[in-house]
């Protein structure tokens, strides 16, 4: 008896089942690697075990692992250790005269994050963790 030929959807389905949904994704009438960003032959299971073999894709999987891995690291001495960039933006504002409260002004912030990437602390993130370091560190370059 033949086998029965199963519906596009229930392959891609099955492929991400079998292969991971963290590799792969579909949408009922493609398959698509996430790490490649690139659509994948389905017709035969043969062509996605082909796509996972491919240089492309081991090194995608690599480079993503590195990223996870340095973005943990990141995390984890950011967490630590007081933000540098918070700092910068501390001293940057008192030396401008610049009053720490405009930092609630919404339309700042988001102009602010947008040019530099970052997340832009509250004005008593900074008041409470940053003034009094950036007082002493001033201070004693006075007095040198």
């Amino acid at each position: 008896m033949p086998k029965d030929k199963l519906s596009l959807a229930r392959r891609l389905r099955s492929y991400v089942q079998e292969f991971g949904s963290d590799t792969f994704s579909h949408d009922s009438s493609i398959l698509f690697c996430k790490y490649c960003e690139i659509k994948v032959n389905c017709e035969k299971k043969f062509n996605v075990t082909q796509h996972l073999k491919t240089d492309k894709h081991t090194k995608a999987v690599k480079r993503k692992q590195e990223e996870s891995v340095i973005s943990q690291q990141k995390f984890l001495t950011h967490s630590s250790k007081k933000s540098c960039f918070n700092k910068d933006l501390c001293q940057a504002l008192l030396s401008a005269n610049i009053p720490l409260n405009k930092l609630s002004n919404n339309r700042f912030r988001s102009f602010l994050s947008t040019y530099t990437g970052k997340e832009i602390p509250m004005e008593s993130t900074l008041r409470q963790g940053y003034v009094h370091v950036i007082y002493i560190e001033t201070k004693e370059k006075i007095k040198s």
